[in-house]
């Protein structure tokens, strides 16, 4: 009876284990890895070195540009710069600072006393040589010296009619004139009027409203390769969070040292 209860239960165990292979076929007794997770393991770690490497190429492919951090401010685009047309004294300044004028508005005045005085004299001596040169035409019918004093005295007339279309051009440019619509760029008139001045010094600049561009100064310390076209972000000191954009048009290779120490 021990003996069959013994074989009864073998036999069991047996139809358990056959019962238990029949669901799991795949399923391989714990210890030593088959050739086949083998081979998905190493398969997996090649896979792995691929994208990493596959990374890293990727990575050295990518451009990372040169940046360079430099003050800046915002200047006129193409202003029209007013300056003296000729030597004299400002008299009044016709315009205030930030004013908009329009093209053909009166900006400054000369002193027009000495340039009148200037004028005054010239009409005087020019009627003096007229009658010097009828008064010698009409000696010089019968008196071959007077003939050459009036060719003289013709000369001298005609180099004073010119002095008196010179005397005037300065009076007529004695106010000057806005070329163009804009806005006045200048320090404090008060310091103009009664100032003299020679031709050609700058007085004033006349700019358009929305004509700006970005004068950067970079110090040679920080100079980095910037061919024209390079983008530029310009962060106002008024307006922290806002931001300007623009593109380098053109570099300056020579080294300029400001007043306030940047270049």
């Amino acid at each position: 009876a021990t003996r069959r209860g013994l074989t009864q239960r073998l036999s069991g165990l047996r139809r358990g284990l056959q019962r238990l292979r029949g669901a799991s076929p795949g399923l391989i007794p714990i210890g030593r890895p088959g050739p086949g997770i083998q081979w998905r393991r190493g398969r997996s770690k090649l896979l792995g070195w691929l994208l990493a490497a596959a990374a890293i190429a990727a990575c050295a492919t990518v451009r990372v540009p040169l940046t360079v951090l430099a003050p800046g401010q915002l200047v006129p685009l193409s202003p029209a710069v007013i300056r003296a047309p000729m030597d004299g004294v400002i008299d009044r300044v016709l315009v205030q600072p930030d004013q908009t004028v329009q093209t053909d508005q009166p900006l400054v005045e000369f002193d027009r006393e000495a340039v009148d005085n200037r004028l005054l004299v010239a009409r005087r001596a020019l009627e003096t040589t007229r009658v010097q040169v009828q008064q010698q035409a009409q000696r010089g019918l019968n008196d071959p010296e007077s003939r050459l004093q009036a060719v003289l005295a013709q000369g001298r007339l005609e180099e004073q009619l010119l002095e008196l279309e010179y005397l005037r051009g300065l009076s007529t440019r004695a106010r000057i004139l806005s070329p163009r619509s804009g806005r006045v760029l200048m320090d404090d008139p008060l310091q103009w009027e009664g100032r003299p001045v020679v031709t050609g010094e700058r007085i004033l600049m006349v700019a358009g409203e929305r004509d700006v561009e970005l004068e950067i100064w970079l110090s040679p310390a920080d100079a980095v390769p910037l061919p024209p076209g390079t983008a530029v972000v310009f962060h106002l000191s008024n307006d922290p969070l806002g931001t300007l954009s623009a593109e380098l048009r053109q570099f300056g290779h020579e080294p300029i040292r400001q007043a306030e120490g940047h270049y």
